[in-house]
């Protein structure tokens, strides 16, 4: 996050969704990891966070299904490792 707010410069940044919704789940993410990890506690508050976690991760996920030629090497990359 903090390299694309570098790279992009902070109003280029803000003016995509995804980048709102990226930092959206670092800074909880973060809060989470600060104050919440050290309390003992072993219910969390922000344990929804895993699930918009695996959100970003299926952006990129759809992302590459979306490349032909990224496909092609994924489907190259799992017969090699089978």
């Amino acid at each position: 996050m903090g390299l694309k707010i570098t790279g992009y410069g902070l109003s280029e940044y803000v003016a995509d969704r995804m980048n709102i919704f990226d930092a959206f789940i670092v800074c909880l993410s973060l809060f989470e990891m600060i104050f919440l990890t050290g309390s003992g506690s072993s219910f969390s508050a922000f344990r929804a966070v895993r699930i918009l976690r695996v959100f970003r991760v299926l952006r990129v996920t759809r992302l590459i299904r979306s490349l032909k030629f990224m496909k092609l090497m994924i489907t190259a990359l799992g017969s090699a490792i089978s």
